[in-house]
């Protein structure tokens, strides 16, 4: 059976530019790697409420749940039959988000822009 245990959030700007986070030295999970912005689902919460919260955590910006455009289930390369919920949220100021988490976050000029 499938189970999805979190999410992850990329952030594209209005100019195609996508934010992702270099994750501190110090964590457990992938330190000092490039990621999508998300973490581990916590007390039943829906993959939207999750997203939400974690953006809020990790960014301090507050987002609407219909900013959310889901892209799909990621498999874990680890673990069998474990996934993670991917999201894109456009259009994002990068001067309105302010990170709580990780290194730094890094810009990267996509190759072409995703579908609307």
């Amino acid at each position: 059976m499938k189970k999805v245990i979190g999410i992850g959030v990329i952030l594209q700007t209005s100019a195609s530019t996508l934010l992702l986070q270099e994750r501190d030295s110090n964590t457990k999970l992938n330190p000092g790697r490039i990621a999508a912005f998300g973490g581990g689902i916590e007390n039943n919460e829906t993959v939207l409420e999750c997203a939400m919260r974690e953006i809020y955590e990790e960014l301090n910006f507050k987002l609407k749940p219909d900013q959310l455009e889901s892209i799909g289930d990621f498999e874990s390369r680890h673990r069998p039959n474990v996934y993670i919920h991917l999201f894109l949220v456009r259009n994002i100021d990068s001067y309105t988000v302010t990170l709580q988490e990780g290194r730094k976050y890094t810009r990267v000029i996509a190759s072409r822009s995703f579908g609307a």
